[in-house]
């Protein structure tokens, strides 16, 4: 059974499809993947209808925001389930002033595994991921 809101994806696919779509689906995925923290019951301090639209309209600053509510989000779901968190946060907000891409990717990562570690710690089980582990230092 999945998790009803946040969802295992391919980290190699996140990247391809962004690259094809020129950073459209980056943006796109940004959106999504704090949407679906915040459906967890996650209150990042930036909303993911902020992020987008900074995405949109603001680059960098966009980009920074999303490393700040994606590690915000996370470590609210991780709380909630009783997992430890992590500490992405210096790391994802350069990364994502200068590459939002790798951002997404690497928060999408943390999302597969914090799924792969609610399944084993009694949880459900989830699709199939390209990466596992943590992406904190």
């Amino acid at each position: 059974m999945e998790d009803p809101y946040m969802q295992k994806r391919s980290v190699a696919t996140v990247v391809i499809l962004s690259i094809i779509t020129c950073g459209i689906y980056t943006i796109v995925m940004s959106y999504i993947i704090i949407n679906e923290m915040e459906r967890e019951g996650a209150k990042p301090a930036v909303p993911s209808v902020v992020v987008l639209l900074l995405m949109i309209f603001a680059g960098s600053v966009g980009g920074a925001l999303l490393g700040y509510a994606g590690n915000d989000a996370l470590n609210q779901v991780r709380r909630q389930w009783g997992l430890p968190e992590q500490d992405n946060l210096v790391l994802w907000l350069v990364l994502g002033i200068f590459f939002p891409l790798i951002t997404l990717a690497l928060i999408q990562n943390s999302v597969n595994y914090t799924l792969d570690e609610k399944a084993s710690s009694g949880g459900s089980t989830f699709g199939g991921s390209d990466f596992g582990g943590p992406t904190a230092l």
